[in-house]
């Protein structure tokens, strides 16, 4: 079996620093829109978690918009106007585990192992655990 780089299914990934309020964290979502998994490295750019989209979004529903209930918030934008009011987690508070896959892991042991916990993005990272980029099953369908 090649690995992923051999493949060409290494992508450029999408970057947190840890100390980035959740303020930024949503401003860099925005930005990106495809994201569907931001990894949050420190200063070294080592991977030390995961924020899935997905989290990201029931953050902003429960903490944004069901606390502003009485003011108008239509959208992302008018939710950021919200939140500097309000006290919230770090890009380091708010990631999970950081579940990466290895440059040298295999196509098929990747596929498996997302597959078997229900996600389809994940960082790649290199022997040190540094991001090299992001492996998003739903982008890079040649498989």
């Amino acid at each position: 079996m090649r690995d992923l780089r051999a493949q060409g299914l290494c992508g450029k990934g999408d970057l947190i620093a840890v100390g980035t309020s959740f303020r930024g964290v949503v401003r860099e979502y925005l930005r990106q829109p495809g994201c569907r998994t931001f990894a949050v490295v420190d200063w070294d750019n080592c991977v030390k978690g995961v924020i899935p989209v997905q989290l990201l979004d029931e953050t902003v529903f429960f903490d944004v918009f069901l606390v502003s209930a009485p003011r108008e918030v239509d959208g992302m934008e008018s939710a950021l106007e919200v939140m500097h009011e309000m006290r919230h987690k770090t890009a380091g508070e708010l990631m999970g585990k950081a579940e990466v896959v290895r440059m040298d892991d295999t196509v098929h042991d990747v596929f498996v192992r997302m597959h078997r916990v229900g996600v389809s993005s994940r960082p790649i990272v290199d022997r040190n655990d540094r991001a090299a980029g992001d492996l998003d099953l739903c982008v890079r369908a040649a498989l």
